[in-house]
């Protein structure tokens, strides 16, 4: 859920304090809030079993404000790889 909303955020679909707001609330219910920085092609590959993937292209369910979501279809490979550093421990 952080991926996602670092991905909104840097798509422009989620300002700063909502994404950060987010990244706040999960923390406090204990999930966790980063992934380990070397593992973002094993995500990648992950990503594309998703039940939200059609063949090649990904797909996120993302957020575009409090409590308000949208499909991100396709985002390039740059855009994922900066989020996923956004949120890598």
């Amino acid at each position: 859920m952080i991926f996602a909303a670092e991905l909104a955020r840097l798509a422009g679909r989620l300002d700063q304090q909502t994404a950060a707001r987010h990244r706040e609330l999960l923390s406090c219910v204990g999930l966790p809030t980063s992934y380990a920085a070397d593992a973002f092609d094993e995500l990648l590959q992950t990503m594309a079993l998703d039940k939200k993937a059609r063949g090649s292209t990904l797909r996120f369910v993302i957020l575009n404000g409090l409590a308000s979501a949208e499909i991100l279809t396709a985002p390039n490979e740059d855009l994922l790889r900066t989020a996923y550093a956004s949120v890598a421990a």
